[in-house]
């Protein structure tokens, strides 16, 4: 997968992590999504949510997704902070990408785990 250029991570405890990029125009997952005003997919946000989690958290297999919420699209250098939270009572963990140029979040949802 490829992921953000740049990113900077911010493990506030162990259960929770900030990831901080600026989503740059060159971005293989922008080409032709869309020609008027690319955008940055739904699944896209998926998988890099997914993948920090595992790297972070590490979180072995995800279960299922039962909630996803896209809200704002992200475009090319909107400036994203994905917010991670791990609940292992509950097995899963939380997602929100928050667009601080526009001061409003994009997506967000929850992952159970298996682990």
């Amino acid at each position: 997968m490829i992921l953000p250029e740049n990113y900077l991570i911010e493990k506030t405890d162990s259960n929770e992590a900030k990831i901080s990029f600026t989503l740059k125009d060159t971005l293989f997952y922008l080409k032709g999504h869309f020609k008027e005003q690319p955008l940055l997919p739904g699944v896209i946000q998926l998988g890099w949510a997914i993948h920090f989690a595992k790297e972070l958290f590490s979180i072995s297999t995800v279960n299922n997704i039962p909630q996803v919420k896209f809200t704002q699209p992200i475009v090319p250098f909107d400036k994203v902070v994905l917010r991670l939270k791990l609940n292992t009572e509950k097995k899963n963990f939380t997602f929100e990408y928050f667009v601080e140029n526009i001061d409003k979040v994009a997506s967000s949802g929850k992952v159970k785990i298996n682990d």
